[in-house]
């Protein structure tokens, strides 16, 4: 339930984390980001490096810049992460369909099975893996949109 910082960076966050583990009286922790929460994990590495235990990524996602990095993926999703850092009417587009689908979907994301790679239909057939990730969903858009809207911009911009 963090406040939303309207011109947050990666480079602040660590200290969000440092505060929160000050506040807890924890001297030395590990950290994990898992897909968008690689940047994350690895902005701490950069900047705590004194009270990280361990770091670990978990299919981080890689600056989408990179050439060949979307290969393989749908049109739509090629196209949407390559437009997403210089148009932010598409990033805010993208992040309010989301939260309404989060928020208002009887089921979790009609999109996933319009768009989505075929490996994640498959895993999305387990009931288990369906609502775990239904509960996820609803957590990030638990305060709104906006902060999704503002990762995709740190994610897609240098």
């Amino acid at each position: 339930m963090s406040d939303f910082k309207k011109d947050r960076t990666l480079i602040e966050f660590p200290s969000d984390i440092e505060e929160l583990a000050d506040q807890l009286t924890i001297k030395k922790f590990s950290v994990m980001g898992v897909s968008g929460g690689g940047p994350y994990a690895a902005v701490c590495a950069f900047k705590i490096p004194k009270r990280l235990l361990k770091v670990g990524i978990v299919v981080g996602l890689a600056p989408t810049w990179i050439p060949g990095l979307l290969e393989g993926t749908s049109f739509i999703v090629r196209f949407c992460w390559s437009q997403y850092g210089k148009f932010s009417l598409l990033r805010k587009s993208a992040s309010l369909f989301q939260f309404l689908i989060s928020s208002y979907s009887p089921g979790f994301g009609i999109h996933r099975f319009l768009w989505g790679a075929k490996t994640d239909k498959r895993i999305y057939d387990d009931p288990a893996v369906r609502l775990s990730a239904q509960k996820n969903y609803k957590e990030a858009f638990r305060q709104g949109y906006r902060g999704v809207e503002l990762d995709l911009k740190l994610y897609t911009t240098d």
